[in-house]
């Protein structure tokens, strides 16, 4: 299940989907998307707490870590929102990624 889910509303609106969301005690997030819309966020208290840290401008200006973040907290697809992070980033979703070698587990499996 997602933890987090985000309504974009005319602010006339908006009062209605607070209430409600006061009323049964969801946490929330009332962001400024234009002068005549908002997007508010709700969820778990720990994922609109972190979204309220970084969302504070237009959802098009967010850094690529921040519009990765806020993707996966929305449910969207998490290997379609790792190459959205690559190519916003720079680093270019078909980009060779190295592989580095990791330590050995062979002993790992009898303790």
């Amino acid at each position: 299940m997602r933890p987090l889910a985000m309504l974009t509303l005319a602010v006339e609106s908006a009062s209605t989907v607070i209430a409600r969301l006061k009323h049964i005690g969801v946490a929330y997030h009332v962001h400024e998307a234009c002068p005549e819309r908002v997007n508010v966020v709700f969820g778990s208290r720990p994922a609109v707490k972190a979204v309220r840290s970084f969302l504070v401008g237009p959802l098009c200006e967010l850094s690529a870590e921040h519009d990765f973040m806020l993707g996966v907290l929305l449910g969207y697809d998490r290997e379609m929102q790792c190459a959205r992070y690559l190519t916003r980033s720079g680093a270019g979703a078909d980009s060779p990624v190295p592989i580095t070698s990791a330590p050995s587990l062979a002993g790992l499996a009898d303790q």
